[in-house]
């Protein structure tokens, strides 16, 4: 298998995902997975709204990144719906370079569909542009909704809930380290080293309650 057609593949997907109106940490999330359906050893993937980076690691030790700079992007759900159920299909069946970029293909060329409106047959809207902009933008609203449902109905690996769990584990432990840094705070006066100790026991409470934040961060 060509590990380089198939990153390159990949990232066709993703890139005219973003380009169709798909949101970062859902996009990460996809790529993620067509990646680990390879049975690449690691993979790690940045978006943002100008450029997609993917890093990989094939079975075989080789180190592949490919980076795509995205010129433009715009709105279009009706083909990002279609791309979704792509990036489903890959997931599922792991298609070579020559079947992924077959069906790539397929989604790019094929026909968009668009409610009628604004014809002869329209009652509704009469050859007002302004009501056809509604119905439009009633179309795509309803797209997105299944784009959406689809990522939420997206199986979740056990990883995600085990570094969940450690987080919570993380939070609650912080949380009674500064009630205890209260507690000392009030009986101060009685305490023959309170200050010392305040003073060194929140530091450290304050760098670790920064690292739950920047693990929180990296989880979303």
């Amino acid at each position: 298998m060509n590990y380089n057609k198939i990153l390159q593949g990949i990232l066709d997907i993703g890139e005219a995902m973003l380009q169709s109106g798909a949101e970062n940490f859902r996009l990460e999330d996809s790529l993620y997975r067509m990646c680990k359906s390879y049975g690449f050893t690691r993979y790690d993937v940045f978006v943002i709204p100008s450029n997609i980076q993917i890093t990989v690691e094939t079975p075989e030790g080789d180190i592949i990144t490919q980076i795509r700079h995205i010129e433009s992007t715009d709105i279009n759900f009706d083909r990002l719906d279609y791309l979704n159920n792509l990036s489903r299909y890959v997931c599922q069946n792991k298609p070579d370079e020559k079947k992924l970029r077959e069906k790539y293909l397929e989604v790019m060329n094929r026909e968009e569909q668009h409610p009628q409106r604004g014809g002869e047959n329209n009652q509704r809207t009469d050859g007002n542009p302004a009501v056809a902009g509604v119905d439009d933008a009633d179309h795509q609203c309803q797209q997105r909704l299944r784009h959406a449902d689809g990522i939420a109905a997206a199986p979740v690996d056990g990883e995600q809930f085990i570094q969940a769990e450690v987080l919570f584990a993380l939070i609650v432990v912080h949380t009674v380290e500064l009630l205890h840094l209260a507690l000392l705070l009030a009986e101060g006066p009685h305490h023959p080293h309170a200050g010392e100790v305040l003073l060194q026991n929140g530091a450290h409470a304050a760098l670790r309650l920064v690292a739950v934040q920047v693990q929180m961060g990296q989880q979303v």
